[in-house]
């Protein structure tokens, strides 16, 4: 399932056409400050700096510390359970959900002019948001390459998932090891 998140006034989560509670300012803020950073650590400092920033009181890294740690990962990683960790187990993208994000990353009017390509895309990523969201990105840093072009490239590549990596995000570091955010 695809969580949507709108950042622009105030902050917001929908899944599947549902608004999905967040809690009350403080978690916002540290869901916020995440989100901003989607992809990389985020240090205690970070947070501490978003939730209270410059009125920050003495318990702040303790109330903080520890709290939140977003692990994602293909496999399931039982041990971290043993710890008291929560499974969230989440489904891959369907094709909606799928389009949906390629409209938001390229836009709606580039994915709509090529319906072709932009199904092969949907399909060669099979249903991994950070796949698409890379394939995506190298749409838009690329505004002459077409979404029948990057979809070529990844059907004819040997190492797809080369392919789908850049500096900061792999689906190969992401498929094969679990990844703290």
């Amino acid at each position: 399932m695809l969580i949507e998140f709108r950042m622009l006034g105030p902050l917001e989560a929908e899944a599947g056409g549902t608004a999905v509670p967040l809690g009350g300012p403080r978690p916002r803020l540290v869901l916020a400050a995440l989100l901003l950073e989607l992809g990389r650590a985020v240090g205690t400092d970070r947070l501490i700096e978003a939730v209270w920033d410059t009125d920050i009181p003495a318990s702040a890294r303790t109330l903080i510390s520890g709290c939140c740690v977003v692990v994602t990962a293909r496999r399931r990683l039982e041990g971290l359970l043993t710890d008291g960790a929560v499974a969230v187990p989440l489904e891959m993208m369907d094709d909606d959900e799928a389009t949906a994000l390629l409209h938001g990353v390229i836009g709606p009017e580039r994915a709509a002019s090529e319906p072709d390509g932009a199904a092969a895309l949907i399909g060669l990523c099979g249903g991994l948001p950070l796949a698409l969201r890379i394939a995506a990105a190298r749409l838009v840093s690329r505004p002459g390459w077409t979404l029948g072009e990057i979809a070529q490239r990844l059907s004819a590549d040997d190492d797809r998932l080369d392919e789908l990596g850049n500096a900061e995000r792999q689906v190969r570091a992401a498929s094969s090891s679990p990844t703290v955010t």
